[in-house]
């Protein structure tokens, strides 16, 4: 029973470095990300989609427009 239980820890602890060292070559192999690509993703917006104009905010008016309100 002993030897079986060793064997699947074994057997996990393979799959768990193969998991995480096969696609190690392939990662770093690719170029960085440009950094408003990278900007977005680590914000977590959806960078295939255009932002709102004006980077979210509304732009600024002269004082004269705001008097009549």
């Amino acid at each position: 029973m002993s030897i079986v239980v060793v064997l699947v820890v074994a057997l996990a602890v393979m799959a768990l470095a193969l998991i995480i060292w096969a696609p190690w070559r392939r990662v770093r192999s690719e170029g960085p990300l440009p950094p408003d690509v990278e900007a977005q993703i680590l914000l977590g917006q959806d960078p295939s989609r255009p932002g709102p104009p004006f980077g979210g905010r509304r732009p600024a008016r002269p004082w004269r427009l705001r008097r009549g309100r």
